[in-house]
């Protein structure tokens, strides 16, 4: 194995720390493991749930995609971000977790439940935004198109959402236009709020 042996050996402590409930101490071991095995994923998804357990998504959030950093092919990371992301609210970054997840392993129980939630909360958000606009998120890019087609084709809850139209032709922002060619789609938030009108 290519782990480094006291990064190893930093796992069975911090297991038994997380087992009895000592998120702090859980912390603590695996932070030690890092320090000797920084490339280690499975420690880094082992701090994220000792972060999560304590109620800091944040650095839950943090560790969870450091570990799919180190070692992409590792679903139970996206697990991880994807919980992390949606107590945070953040549910863009859920659904992109999850579906990174299920394209791993397709038949991922724990990624479609996440998922289908998500979805379900990142609609609920969008709606209360049109409603609401002063309450509207931080528009960011995000490839978040195709969440809602993808828990369709696996029957989920959004299988009833309406199919969105096509969205238009974004207004004109703070610079006069410029021919730049075909414009590329807007992935942002605002893009994909009127996508869901």
């Amino acid at each position: 194995s290519s782990r480094f042996p006291r990064g190893l050996a930093a796992m069975e402590p911090g297991d038994k720390a997380l087992k009895e409930g000592d998120y702090d101490a859980a912390v603590v071991a695996f932070s030690e493991g890092l320090n000797d095995d920084p490339l280690d994923h499975e420690l880094y998804c082992k701090r994220s749930e000792a972060h999560f357990q304590n109620g800091d998504y944040a650095k839950a959030s943090l560790d969870a995609a450091k570990c799919v950093q180190c070692e992409p092919n590792y679903v139970k990371g996206f697990v991880r971000k994807g919980l992390a992301d949606f107590f945070l609210k953040d549910f863009i970054s859920s659904v992109e977790a999850y579906e990174q997840g299920l394209k791993l392993d397709p038949q991922n129980s724990i990624c479609a439940k996440g998922l289908q939630r998500a979805v379900k909360e990142l609609e609920k958000q969008l709606e209360d935004a049109k409603a609401n606009p002063s309450a509207a998120p931080a528009p960011r890019a995000a490839p978040v198109a195709s969440a809602t087609e993808g828990i369709r084709r696996r029957g989920g809850e959004a299988a009833a959402a309406k199919p969105a139209p096509q969205p238009q032709a974004a207004p004109a922002q703070e610079e006069p236009a410029k021919d730049k060619g075909p414009r590329k789609p807007d992935r942002t938030m605002k893009g994909y709020v009127r996508r869901m009108v």
